[in-house]
């Protein structure tokens, strides 16, 4: 009797399979389980810290290297997930490796939620609208955030916290995607759409972020705003916030098919708070309102008016002898691709 109903559980299961497998096989692939199911499902998984993903009926139609596609897409566009050691794909099932246990896991992740929710507070208890949401989300990581560049100093890839949301708003300390996670995380409690960008700036691998304002999208690096310059000033800039594709493209590369088309200056800094000059009068009328602010730096952007490091220089030095003021020393940093300027001014 044991035989028996064995043999028939048996005849049952493979039956099932069977019938499954000829079901989705002759499925069209227009009527398919969506491919992006697998990617939803990963998501969820990665944001909430799950160890396993059940791959059922999707693993019935689709074949491994279609899931691990989506896997992949899942693993690039997460910005909560921490310590992630990698993944294994497993009958009907992915399997979620990370680095520390599970209970520890879970501990950080919590740290790094609840502090995301307080900056996220903070801000919307001083800001409404999107643009100044953004910049104070952008504001807050370069203001709290250095650079990790014993990462570089080591010439090593390892996995670290750096890597993470978890190194900026926990540690203080990230490097390029740590950056963008956190800035990601941040525009998310705000239900503003983000994503992140892979690709490299200056050839070398790089990641920032894309968001959607009022239907459009623009580019912000905060890894990019976020240097030291001479002086011994420390200060962040927005050359890289909320650019468009021709603007950042002198220096990064993207998989332009894999992410949305950025081509509007309307909530682009320079042009939205009004730094940006079309003739030498503007330059000097930028530079003047610094002075007259007590501001040791500034930053601005030229148009549509011929102009190379000569007209810079003089026109700075024209700017700072017209200002009436006593400038012990001043220095700038022009960037041609851009056409921006950064001025520092020393002795205001």
């Amino acid at each position: 009797m044991k035989i028996f109903k064995t043999i028939i559980i048996t005849c049952l299961v493979i039956g099932f399979f069977l019938i499954g497998f000829i079901f989705f096989q002759n499925l069209d692939k227009n009527d398919s389980p969506s491919e992006n199911n697998v990617y939803l499902k990963v998501s969820d998984a990665l944001s909430e810290g799950k160890e396993n993903v059940i791959l059922f009926p999707e693993a019935f139609y689709m074949d491994n290297k279609d899931i691990m596609r989506e896997v992949e897409r899942a693993q690039k566009s997460s910005a909560s997930s921490i310590y992630l050691k990698g993944t294994e794909l497993r009958p009907f099932r992915l399997k979620i490796l990370y680095e520390i246990p599970k209970n520890e896991l879970d501990k950080k992740r919590n740290l790094l939620k609840s502090s995301i929710k307080e900056i996220a507070a903070g801000i919307s208890n001083e800001f409404s609208d999107d643009y100044r949401r953004i910049k104070a989300a952008h504001d807050y990581i370069i203001e709290n955030t250095s650079y990790d560049f014993s990462i570089n100093e080591n010439n090593l890839h390892l996995f670290s916290e750096s890597h993470d949301a978890y190194g900026a708003i926990i540690n203080g300390v990230a490097v390029c995607d740590g950056y963008a996670k956190a800035l990601k995380l941040i525009l998310d409690e705000f239900g503003i759409n983000s994503m992140l960008v892979y690709g490299t700036a200056d050839g070398v691998l790089h990641t920032w972020n894309i968001v959607e304002i009022e239907k459009e999208f623009y580019h912000i690096d905060p890894t990019w705003d976020d240097p030291e310059y001479n002086n011994g000033i420390e200060s962040k800039i927005y050359t890289y916030f909320l650019v468009k594709d021709k603007d950042i493209s002198s220096s990064h590369i993207w998989d332009r098919s894999n992410y949305p088309v950025c081509d509007s200056d309307k909530y682009n800094y320079y042009f939205y708070e009004g730094l940006v000059a079309y003739n030498k009068e503007d330059v000097f009328k930028i530079i003047n309102n610094a002075i007259k602010n007590g501001n040791e730096l500034v930053s601005f952007r030229m148009i549509n008016f011929s102009h190379d490091e000569k007209f810079v220089k003089g026109a700075l030095k024209d700017a700072v002898r017209l200002s009436g003021k006593e400038i012990n020393q001043f220095s700038y940093v022009y960037n041609p691709q851009m056409d921006y300027v950064v001025v520092i001014l020393g002795g205001v």
